[in-house]
């Protein structure tokens, strides 16, 4: 039963670190738009497509409003 719930948490937190990273990534690539560099470069340094870049900016930008 332990070995269970501790593998449960384990998975827990390591889906909490890649959502963390994703988020990092998000935050970081909406900064980079803002200071001009362009998305096909963000999507390339950030390891991603341009698409996710895309969907990242539309969710931050209907954050903000």
């Amino acid at each position: 039963m332990y070995g269970i719930m501790e593998e449960i948490r384990n998975e827990g937190i390591i889906e909490g670190e890649i959502k963390g990273r994703q988020e990092g990534k998000a935050e970081m690539a909406c900064e980079m738009v803002k200071q001009g560099m362009s998305i096909k470069m963000i999507a390339k340094i950030a390891n991603v497509d341009m698409a996710t870049i895309n969907e990242w900016l539309v969710q931050r930008s209907s954050l903000a409003e």
